[in-house]
């Protein structure tokens, strides 16, 4: 009896803390969903992940500067991550950074209630071998993300613009 209780209960008590975990672990605020949009792209960057970075922009995305759309940004992305690369061993030339608290993002009103925010940050790229080095470019990002239906935030529109350095690739 013991033997058939444990192993009914066991499942069931993993599967109903997992089940909280998914619904109530997993909800955060609209600025930290969108913060963690520009680190998780910046971190898509840095590990030459084209899709890492595009999931979090809608299939319309499309930036004025460099006049990109969704499919010309991915061209783009995997242009550098292919042809940025060290002569020696390969390995990719560089790293880009963001700092979590340089991030701003500006609601079109009640952050809980808001369907669309305004996010801006600077980026900065480094050579990968030279970290601590002066960044070679730091870019403005300036982006307009809207609440989807399914709840998750996508950037429509983007502006990337030059505040030091030039772009490397």
């Amino acid at each position: 009896m013991l033997r058939l209780l444990i192993r009914g209960v066991v499942p069931l008590g993993i599967a109903a803390v997992a089940i909280m975990l998914l619904f109530f672990g997993g909800v955060s605020s609209p600025r930290a969903s969108l913060v963690q949009s520009i680190l998780d792209m910046r971190d898509g960057f840095n590990h030459q992940s084209a899709g890492d970075v595009l999931r979090h922009c809608s299939d319309d995305f499309s930036e004025s500067v460099y006049s990109l759309d969704s499919a010309s940004f991915r061209g783009a992305l995997v242009r550098i991550f292919l042809g940025q690369r060290d002569r020696s061993d390969r390995s990719f030339l560089w790293q880009a950074a963001v700092s979590e608290d340089a991030i701003e993002v500006i609601f079109d009103g009640i952050e809980a209630e808001a369907t669309r925010a305004t996010v801006s940050a600077p980026l900065e790229f480094r050579r990968r071998k030279k970290p601590g080095s002066k960044p070679v470019w730091v870019l403005s990002i300036e982006a307009d993300a809207q609440r989807d239906t399914d709840g998750r935030w996508r950037f429509h529109t983007a502006s990337f613009k030059t505040l030091s350095g030039r772009r490397p690739f």
